[in-house]
């Protein structure tokens, strides 16, 4: 929502001084919320060479195990991340979007879209094997990308598209966390 905000801020005010004064308001204001929750303890033994050690070896066991290997592949693979969310305001030019289309997109309807996909992952996730979740949804993410990489620059198609992508994002990242 604070991408949104931040592109209608700058569609509407020509001061970039304010819009960055805002803003940053705003994100101080956010963390107020981070001293509302508790302290969580922490449990270090042993120096940082040894834990350090201790997590490789643990990292090698899960890698020989042949369904650590798999969680291990679709760990270090870009496949289900959705980074094409940071990107949807250096393209909306080429699809004619308006800044307050822009701002709506990615910012309260991305952010409604992301939780009913969180949503929609997690019901899928407790049914199914999450890994299979996961690369199914990562699979619909890769036709998301390409029919929106094949279809013409309209405004209504790169709403849906983008809210598509997003909406898919949400559920790999459910799929994931579960």
């Amino acid at each position: 929502m604070g991408g949104g905000a931040g592109v209608w801020l700058g569609a509407h005010f020509s001061n970039p001084i304010i819009v960055g004064f805002v803003l940053g308001l705003l994100s101080l204001v956010c963390l107020v919320a981070v001293y509302l929750l508790p302290e969580t303890p922490r449990f270090m033994s042993g120096n940082i060479a040894r834990r350090v050690l201790g997590v490789g070896r643990e990292i090698w066991d899960l890698v020989r195990q042949p369904r650590g290997a798999l969680v291990v592949a679709l760990v270090i693979t870009p496949i289900g991340v959705g980074a094409a969310n940071n990107l949807w305001s250096a393209v909306a030019d080429e699809w004619h979007v308006s800044a307050n289309t822009l701002a709506a997109v990615t910012g309260v309807a991305g952010a409604c879209v992301t939780t009913l996909g969180c949503a929609i992952g997690g019901w899928w996730a407790d049914r199914m094997d999450r890994r299979v979740v996961y690369l199914a949804a990562a699979m619909i993410l890769v036709v998301v990308g390409c029919i929106l990489a094949i279809t013409p620059r309209t405004v209504v198609l790169f709403s849906a598209g983008t809210l598509s992508y997003t909406m898919t994002v949400g559920i790999c990242n459910a799929s994931f966390r579960r």
